[in-house]
């Protein structure tokens, strides 16, 4: 039994309480996107265990939504939504509406029995999973159903949430989405991104996890109490206020050396005016606008260029914690900046400088390590494919018309290589369901392997003793 509302909303523990389990309603053709589901089954295969509840993933055969009769995906795109299914350690579910005259519609099940042909051949390494992660974002949307408010719907998530989880995904991390009940004890790293969050019994556990060694990453709003005018932690930031300016303009310095812009690049949302101590390095710089562009003060169709230093800090690590002025997760998920994303990473790389899985996959690849105990195996998972956005930005309720982000071409990728590290011995490598063997090098709790080609989706079992 599983009451729908059209989206599993993070932390609401009581209300999953009521289900037998967990359906991740999300059709990446209907308005969700394709990077939906990783956030939302990131999250189920988290408390999976603590709530001992299974939990699926549910897409539809629908070239949009729901009641679209006569609408078909490409069988490219199902096989792809199954394939990110399985990578996240969800079973599969394919939606469909039944024509009212009874009568199924054989185009329909060709096009299902096409992608679960490819799902029965890798279901031995998808069975009994569970995800390997060594970061921990904490959700917002926890934080609203620890104060007591209404589940959110599939249609209102978090542009925080969304994100960050794409950044992590583009960055190739392996990250879990948690609430704010879950133990972060395994975690090297946690986010807590541009929001409220440090307050009460949480406060508590967030201290205690960094007094105990954990890296944390806050951003805007993130750092401060309930009444935004001081930090909560005691790390050596301090809160002077919050800008006058929005939208003003970040600066790398020589500890950001990958960001392929030097000079000033300009970041939306308003930044927090923060001091910080000398233990802080600072990754950028933040320089402010001769104004802010309004009817009295005009500039051109956005906004005005910099103008002048700014003496408060953009983005600063002192080797533990990393805090960003910006809500630069909520500004990437409206603009998709690049350079934000480069700005996170240079933080992570200092944060977490030997990650769970490092690979040479593009942006556009995913990677997920999942693992069989009983098996004694690991399964690497990688997907590469390229949706396109088609359409026109029309409501579909109004007109009937919608963008659509369409995956009709799977292109192949060659000798992606690869490392993980686990504490295991490794006895083999090899290509899953296909059986091929692939050489590896193995040294101080790191294996590495090249994998020759990425067609859509390939998993890699890594066998130990």
């Amino acid at each position: 039994m599983f009451h729908n509302s059209g989206h599993v909303p993070k932390g609401a523990r009581k209300l999953l309480g009521w289900q037998s389990h967990l359906e991740l309603e999300s059709l990446p053709t209907g308005g969700w996107g394709y990077d939906h589901f990783p956030a939302s089954a990131s999250y189920a295969g988290t408390i999976k265990a603590e709530l001992d509840k299974d939990f699926l993933g549910q897409t539809g055969k629908f070239h949009t939504m729901w009641g679209e009769f006569g609408g078909f995906k490409r069988a490219a795109a199902l096989q792809y939504e199954c394939a990110a299914m399985l990578a996240w350690g969800a079973k599969c579910s394919i939606g469909d509406q039944l024509h009212p005259s009874g009568e199924m519609t054989f185009d329909t099940y060709d096009l299902i029995g096409a992608a679960y042909s490819q799902v029965e051949e890798k279901q031995a390494w998808c069975e009994n999973t569970r995800i390997l992660s060594d970061i921990a974002l904490v959700s917002p949307e926890a934080r609203v159903e620890a104060a007591g408010a209404s589940p959110v719907s599939h249609n209102n998530t978090s542009l925080v949430e969304e994100g960050a989880s794409r950044m992590l995904l583009e960055l190739g991390y392996q990250f879990a989405v948690v609430d704010l009940q879950t133990p972060l004890d395994n975690y090297k790293v946690v986010i807590l991104p541009d929001e409220q969050f440090l307050n009460g019994e949480f406060a508590l556990k967030i201290k205690k996890y960094v007094e105990n060694g954990g890296k944390l990453i806050l951003s805007g709003q993130s750092l401060l109490n309930s009444q935004n005018d001081a930090a909560v932690l005691d790390i050596g930031l301090e809160l002077v206020g919050k800008s006058e300016f929005n939208p003003d303009y970040l600066v790398a310095t020589d500890l950001a050396p990958s960001l392929p812009i030097r000079g000033p690049f300009v970041i939306h949302g308003g930044a927090w005016n923060v001091l910080a101590d000398e233990q802080w390095q600072v990754l950028a710089t933040r320089r402010n606008p001769y104004f802010n562009r309004a009817w009295d003060h005009f500039c051109s169709h956005q906004h005005t260029p910099d103008a002048e230093d700014s003496e408060y800090l953009g983005a600063a690590c002192n080797g533990q914690i990393a805090y960003f002025a910006h809500p630069i997760f909520t500004a990437y998920r409206q603009l998709g900046q690049p350079l934000l994303r480069d700005l996170v990473s240079e933080a992570l790389k200092i944060l977490l400088p030997e990650p769970l899985v490092e690979t040479s996959l593009p942006t556009a690849g995913r990677a997920t390590l999942t693992q069989q105990n009983e098996k004694q195996r690991a399964i690497l998972h990688l997907l590469f494919t390229v949706p396109q956005k088609r359409g026109a930005n029309a409501s579909i309720y109004a007109s009937g018309i919608q963008a659509v982000e369409v995956i009709e071409d799977i292109f192949p990728l060659n000798n992606i290589q690869c490392k993980v590290r686990l504490p295991q011995e490794f006895r083999q490598v090899t290509l899953v369901p296909a059986g091929q063997s692939l050489e590896f090098e193995q040294h101080e709790g790191i294996i590495i392997f090249s994998v020759p080609q990425l067609v859509g989706h390939q998993m890699v079992e890594l066998s130990y003793a």
